[in-house]
């Protein structure tokens, strides 16, 4: 009887861990990362392609069209993984710190 009873106990000490387990690893806050986002760019030098020269404006609801989607040219558009982050102010600076930069529209 005794026998019996410590291995019920073990069991079920097993069974508790397995759940307090279970349980906090379902209910951490789920990690979302975002998506890159297109960010509208403006070169405002005198000399096209200069990173430092070249504006990040406002987020772009889609993919540049039209005649920001050519290759090569004068940037215009440029897609960034901020993760939530603020956009920075110029290319150069979000090479600067580090952001993930994909792919960038250009116009002629």
């Amino acid at each position: 009887m005794i026998n019996m009873l410590k291995n019920k106990v073990d069991f079920t000490g097993v069974a508790v861990l397995l759940l307090a387990f279970f349980v906090a690893v379902g209910f951490k806050a789920p990690t979302m990362r975002q998506q890159p986002q297109w960010y509208g760019v403006e070169d405002t030098g005198s000399t096209p392609g200069n990173p430092q020269n070249q504006q990040i404006g406002e987020a772009l609801d889609e993919e540049p069209t039209g005649d920001c989607n050519t290759f090569p040219g004068v940037i215009c558009a440029i897609e960034l993984d901020l993760d939530g982050g603020t956009p920075p102010s110029t290319v150069h600076e979000a090479q600067q710190m580090g952001v993930t930069t994909g792919n960038s529209r250009q116009r002629q």
